[in-house]
């Protein structure tokens, strides 16, 4: 009988279900050399470096040594995350550093990003001209310099590392990023200085690189800001766009400010002529500290005494999907709603979610396109809870344990808000976001 003999093109898509397996991936390399460098690929696709501030530099010794033995293997990843834990960040210089290990990146997350470190990160955007994806989380003022504190190990010997890899001219490839998606994402509220490192940071990704088609703006600023985040001017080249709304302060009361603010926003939201999908964090989470410190750390009654939020922003955006004349965003595919407060909080909006159902899945009326939905593609919705980080600031592991297990306790009563969606095809998830703000999906 002659062997089987597969193509590696099949052997590859086969390999393919096994990605983030390692264990199984590690087991399949060592079953056949021909096969060390498919399963090497996907092993090494996506590093993170999670680590303590005083455990860094022994990760990173760790990693330069592998590089040094095998370094075929930094032309594999693709994705590279790095968080130092609580209140430890690495400088964006040693983010830098490690950059220049993998020659291919496409994506870099980065946790608890000092906002002064915000001008040279994007310089970084241009010395890694592969770089397609960047992500930062907790933007804050005044972390440990974990890579000052365990200073990096020394770049190895790399054939991929020259002493002019530094920038992009240097490099010879273009001057213009190659950025697609950027989020800024976070609970930390911004001093007005910090926040004006982002604004710039934001206005030239968009006009350094004409390929951003993704924008998350979804970072809490203080009042004296109050135009902030806004509606970049390039909104027209996005096909996704999400931003902080706010309108309570800590006691329960309206906040005018932020609820001028949200208007402006609304105002300036048809800008966004390409939009695919739409994302809103409406952010309480002042109200919901103030409340459960209040009430599990004092040991008083809870407060504020209306545990829900304000439709207000539900009503904007509803005037907005449902305004007169052609749809604002006739592409749009999906739009997901981020609380920072528990589900239960959302029990007095039955009526706006109800309105909300009817303006994404009403039927136009102009001659040309009688009987058609205004939103013809709309077929998503996401209600994501964000509240892991807060509970573990108040309560560590075992508050969020117990806001989790709340949480699945009322996910199946909190559906019924949004019968109106269901009932006409749309496909609603409640979803959970947990302390790296990473979304769990069943």
């Amino acid at each position: 009988m002659t062997a089987l003999s597969l193509p590696i093109e099949v052997i590859e898509h086969a390999l393919g279900f096994l990605d983030g397996d390692f264990e199984t991936l590690a087991a399949c390399s060592l079953v056949c050399r021909g096969l060390l460098f498919s399963c090497r690929a996907l092993v090494w696709r996506h590093v993170t470096l999670n680590a303590p501030a005083y455990k860094l530099k022994e990760k990173l010794d760790k990693l330069t040594e592998i590089l040094t033995v095998v370094p075929d293997i930094g032309y594999h990843v693709r994705s590279l995350t790095v968080l130092c834990g609580q209140r430890a960040r690495m400088s964006v210089e040693g983010a830098i550093h490690l950059c220049k290990l993998f020659p291919a990146l496409r994506s870099l997350t980065l946790y608890s990003v000092d906002s002064a470190d915000l001008p040279t990160l994007f310089a970084l955007i241009h010395s890694v001209p592969t770089l397609e994806v960047l992500h930062l989380f907790d933007i804050g003022d005044n972390f440990v310099r974990a890579s000052t504190l365990y200073p990096l190990p020394p770049l190895p010997p790399l054939p991929y590392i020259t002493e002019t890899s530094g920038t992009s001219s240097e490099r010879g490839a273009p001057s213009q990023s190659n950025l697609h998606v950027l989020s800024v994402v976070g609970r930390r509220r911004l001093r007005g200085p910090s926040f004006q490192e982002i604004a710039p940071f934001v206005r030239n990704a968009g006009r350094e690189s004409s390929s951003l088609r993704s924008l998350d703006l979804r970072t809490p600023v203080d009042n004296e800001l109050k135009d902030e985040p806004r509606v970049p001017s390039f909104a027209s080249q996005l096909t996704h766009f999400g931003i902080l709304v706010s309108d309570m302060y800590e006691n329960g009361g309206t906040d005018p400010l932020g609820r001028e603010h949200m208007a402006k926003i609304f105002s300036d939201l048809p800008l966004c002529t390409s939009l695919r999908s739409l994302c809103f964090q409406y952010d309480v989470s002042a109200a919901f500290f103030f409340r459960e410190y209040s009430h599990h750390v004092n040991r008083t009654p809870p407060a504020p005494s209306r545990p829900w939020i304000y439709p207000f922003f539900l009503e904007k955006l509803y005037n907005l999907l449902s305004a007169p004349g052609g749809p604002p965003f006739p592409d749009l595919e999906r739009l997901t709603l981020v609380f920072l407060n528990p589900l239960d909080w959302l029990s007095n909006c039955k009526a706006e979610f109800d309105k909300l159902a009817q303006a994404c899945l009403s039927i136009r009326e102009d001659e040309n396109a009688q009987g058609k939905r205004r939103y013809p593609r709309f077929a998503r919705l996401e209600i994501q809870v964000m509240i892991a980080d807060m509970c573990f600031v108040l309560g560590k592991h075992a508050r969020v344990s117990d806001a989790h297990t709340h949480f699945l306790e009322t996910r199946e009563k909190t559906m019924s808000l949004f019968e109106g969606f269901t009932k006409a095809g749309v496909q609603v998830e409640i979803l959970w976001v947990d302390r790296m703000y990473e979304v769990e999906r069943s």
